[in-house]
C-alpha cells in the first residue's frame, strides 16, 4: 500500500479518495480493494488514503523523478 494523503479534514480525504476511486476505475477495472480511506486518532484525528502497489505503478509509471 502506498499513501497517498493524510490530512485531519475529511472534506480533502473524501475529494482524494472519490478522485483515486476515479482513477482505480481506469486503471484496474477489474480488480477491487485498490483505494482505502484509514481513520486514526493518535495525536489528533486523521485521516489517510492509501492505494495499492499496482493502482500507483498504473498511475506513475510514466514520470520521470
Amino acid at each position: 500500500m502506498r499513501q497517498i494523503s493524510k490530512t485531519k479534514r475529511l472534506e480533502s480525504a473524501l475529494e482524494d479518495y472519490k478522485r483515486w476511486q476515479w482513477l482505480s476505475t481506469i486503471h484496474c477495472p477489474d480488480a477491487t480493494d485498490q483505494v482505502f480511506l484509514k481513520i486514526g486518532i493518535e495525536q489528533g484525528l486523521w485521516f489517510q488514503v492509501q492505494i495499492s502497489e499496482q493502482l500507483y505503478l498504473r498511475e506513475f509509471r510514466d514520470v520521470a523523478f
